[in-house]
């Protein structure tokens, strides 16, 4: 079983390399205000996450290979969860109408389903990143940053279909919300018509499980099930394909 890569509606191919960051420093000409918004909560308890850190960053106007964004706003959540900015930028230096909102999850927490425990080591495994829209107004896109406490699922898998040749194999995405999706693709062999296995999902919050199969070479069967998974309890969900 192969993680494939997490999925999100809010990723975008941006026109700026992220690895090398500047901060842009106080605007001197050319100032627009700015406004950057948003709340971190965990799903699960229904309680807000405060303390995270929150990293903005805006695209520079600057055609450069190796020169990254500006970072334009910096802090943490307040004790309800939420955050709020307000800086001057100039706009000659960087593009106004989208931004990048990272914001740093709690290292024992996660964004989407995956394979292994969290680890602080991995920092897309409990960071979010999200690239909203800025107005005319200079107002970015509110949105909800949503961080799980982790809890094992075994998955049952049983196939009682034939395997196609032309495209031997299963997707499963485990979804906990719009903006959280962890896909993973089974390779099909006569030896594995029964498959167990374990990820790390969202505790208290129904996981939706997408499993996408070809039947011939242009016809996909989908189905959808899911499981509330619980801290402590026997989460197993079986599935049939």
């Amino acid at each position: 079983m192969n993680l494939c890569g997490r999925l999100s509606p809010f990723l975008l191919i941006l026109p700026f390399c992220s690895s090398c960051t500047k901060d842009l420093g106080p605007c001197t000409g050319n100032c627009e205000v700015v406004q950057f918004s948003g709340i971190a909560v965990n799903p699960g308890t229904q309680k807000p996450l405060g303390g995270l850190v929150v990293e903005v960053d805006m695209g520079r106007r600057q055609n450069c290979t190796f020169c990254g964004p500006y970072q334009v706003a910096s802090g943490k959540t307040k004790g309800d969860g939420t955050f709020s900015f307000t800086v001057k930028v100039d706009t000659t230096k960087v593009i106004n109408t989208y931004c990048e909102i990272l914001v740093e999850g709690p290292s024992n927490y996660i964004v989407y389903a995956q394979s292994t425990s969290p680890s602080g080591s991995d920092p897309s495994s409990h960071n979010i990143e999200m690239f909203p829209n800025i107005d005319s107004t200079g107002v970015a896109t509110y949105y909800e940053y949503d961080f799980y406490q982790p809890v094992l699922l075994t998955v049952q898998l049983h196939r009682t279909s034939a395997i196609p040749s032309f495209a031997p194999s299963l997707g499963l995405d485990f979804v906990l919300s719009p903006a959280s999706d962890g896909a993973f693709f089974m390779n099909e062999t006569p030896t594995n018509a029964d498959t167990v296995f374990t990820v790390y999902t969202g505790a208290n919050v129904f996981t939706k499980i997408n499993s996408i199969q070809w039947i011939t070479d242009s016809t996909k069967e989908r189905q959808t099930d899911s499981v509330f998974c619980v801290p402590g309890g026997s989460n197993t969900i079986t599935i049939r394909y």
